[in-house]
């Protein structure tokens, strides 16, 4: 049986993690330990520039469902939990944990698709230099920090949606 995410608990904890100003900073704040460090502490080439899975592990973490450690992949916090930094490990963990999810081409969804769904989404690109996509909540009308669906007048490439609805 697979396991469940309560998405009013997860929601609560995206805004507490979550600050649009300086993300990656208050991040290594908030959850210490080697997320920390990969932050604010290595040589700076080495730095993590996108938190968005180490985010989504810490709603995850908080919302009921703990993230086990998997050596290479996940990181400690000061508060004992560990931590996905990339979102394809994050999407594997998921899909073991969650179920399968939905998976769309990028381009053939939009927000108005997902109306009254609540879920994590899974956005994929594929012409980003600096990461392989995107993870957040979406709340049945749009994310909790940003939105990556295909828009004919970005340059960005989404291939694949993966949506994961919760209840």
């Amino acid at each position: 049986m697979k396991k469940k995410l309560d998405f009013s608990k997860a929601i609560i904890f995206s805004k507490i993690i979550y600050n649009p100003v300086f993300p990656q900073k208050f991040v290594a704040m908030l959850i210490g330990g080697l997320v920390d460090y990969n932050i604010n502490k290595v040589e700076e080439k080495y730095r993590w520039k996108n938190t968005c899975a180490v985010r989504m592990s810490y709603i995850i973490n908080y919302s009921g469902m703990k993230i086990p450690a998997v050596a290479g992949k996940t990181v400690t916090g000061a508060d004992g939990n560990n931590y996905f930094f990339r979102i394809l490990d994050l999407y594997n963990f998921l899909k073991d944990n969650l179920g399968t999810p939905k998976s769309y081409k990028g381009a053939s969804l939009s927000a108005l698709d997902l109306k009254n769904k609540k879920g994590i989404i899974l956005f994929i690109v594929s012409n980003w230099v600096d990461a392989r996509g995107h993870i957040t909540l979406f709340d049945g009308e749009t994310c909790y920090d940003k939105c990556y669906f295909h828009d004919p007048l970005s340059n960005r490439i989404v291939d694949y949606v993966y949506f994961w609805e919760l209840e």
